[in-house]
């Protein structure tokens, strides 16, 4: 069993590393200030030293081998986002941002692994019908990743808008795919249900802001609009979320339903998942 108050460390490293995107969103969008830069540099410490509490934490406490590994890629992963954000240069940038947006999501992983929803058994739900659920969640975390650096090379002006936004409709269409079968399936837990709603909240609420970010740009008086720069900065942060959320609800999917050539083998624990084959 894993200690409490690891999985809160994990928890406020996820919120720690939120709010570490959102101040460096500010400062990408306001081409730096001292404030805002000092704001980030002391998440920036925060952020390195809850996440060598929590690989300390896994070490000591976690008897499972894999969460170990996890723990040390995450300081490696800190480690990586540090000497990253030592360069100015555009493409170091949009790696850097695509790096702390999927750290994000690593950290929402471990605030899952450690708390009391993994410990619970598995549901066992054959993964009936097509696409697969299986494939979905291999498959969309990267769509979503793919769009996250066609925003930030965007941002840093190394690319238009327009592959952004072609992207998105693809990106929407396949993340609202993934979400919608986990909903309606006939078998499902609770936790595996509501992380599919908010994903389909996140994913409306995400393309509006798109919207909004677009017309805020174009319409812009300058770098330091401050409606062009809530615009962007919220819209990137809910990026993240989006990223965050639906890595969490993969990780559920590839738990509890089960590969269609299992599910074909006579078991008594499988139960339908509801979906047409």
């Amino acid at each position: 069993m894993t200690p409490v108050w690891l999985h809160r460390t994990t928890v406020l490293l996820s919120a720690c590393t939120f709010s570490l995107i959102v101040a460096g969103g500010v400062t990408v969008s306001k081409q730096t200030q001292a404030a805002v830069s000092a704001d980030h540099f002391v998440l920036s410490a925060l952020t390195a030293i809850l996440t060598l509490a929590t690989a300390w934490g896994l070490y000591l406490y976690d008897t499972r081998p894999w969460m170990k590994r996890l723990g040390l890629i995450a300081v490696l992963a800190v480690a990586a986002l540090a000497a990253l954000g030592l360069s100015a240069t555009p493409a170091a940038g949009i790696v850097h941002a695509c790096a702390a947006q999927s750290f994000l999501a690593l950290t929402f992983l471990l605030a899952l692994f450690t708390s009391n929803v993994w410990q619970a058994a598995p549901l066992a739900v054959p993964d009936g019908g097509w696409p697969s659920l299986r494939s979905l969640a291999w498959v969309t975390p990267a769509v979503v990743l793919l769009q996250v650096a066609l925003g930030a090379s965007y941002r840093h002006k190394l690319l238009g808008v327009v592959p952004h936004i072609v992207w998105a409709f693809a990106a929407g269409i396949i993340i609202m795919l993934f979400a919608t079968f986990v909903v309606t399936l006939s078998q499902s837990s609770r936790p595996l249900r509501h992380t599919a709603i908010w994903l389909l909240a996140l994913v409306c609420v995400q393309v509006m802001l798109g919207i909004a970010a677009f017309v805020m740009r174009l319409n812009s008086a300058g770098p330091s609009d401050v409606w062009m720069i809530l615009t962007t900065v919220t819209h990137a942060a809910t990026g993240s979320l989006v990223l965050g959320c639906t890595t969490l609800l993969s990780a559920h999917v590839l738990r509890n339903l089960m590969p269609a050539r299992t599910a074909e083998t006579p078991h008594s624990h499988l139960v339908s998942s509801g979906r047409p084959s």
